[in-house]
């Protein structure tokens, strides 16, 4: 018998999942780093910061950084929807000079983000979304 066929086996067995996952209750651990993120990005926005020092602030690497690099023009192709938990922060990209926003740490279907978009008037919106799959 092939010595390996019983570490294969053993590793498929420890690999496989539930054919549909099902959402976790949100851990104290998760619910803290959520609160986290959203904690320090709104301490950011109020500071005043400069966007390209937004993510030293937060503490994490954002998932999208216009001020890093990433093109205004890919957002508007993001099929943004408003985040139920959030509807009064929604994303607005009209007249915005640049977007930074981070993956949030909460269980779900749909990636949901929180971001700060800073308008060319000086101003910086907070927001909350649900980004579907295309």
């Amino acid at each position: 018998m092939n010595r390996r066929l019983p570490c294969i086996v053993l590793a498929m067995a420890a690999c496989s999942s539930p054919a549909r996952k099902e959402n976790p209750d949100m851990t104290t651990d998760t619910a803290t780093a959520d609160q986290r993120l959203v904690a320090n990005l709104r301490a950011a926005v109020e500071a005043r910061i400069a966007p390209d020092q937004y993510a030293a602030f937060v503490g994490e690497k954002p998932l999208v950084d216009t001020t890093a690099g990433t093109p205004m023009g890919m957002l508007r192709r993001v099929d943004f929807q408003p985040d139920p938990d959030h509807p009064g922060e929604t994303v607005k990209l009209d007249g915005a000079r640049a977007v930074i926003y981070w993956a949030r740490p909460v269980p779900g279907d749909d990636p949901r983000v929180v971001g700060a978009i800073v308008h060319e008037d000086g101003t910086t919106q907070v927001f909350f979304a649900v980004i579907p799959p295309p």
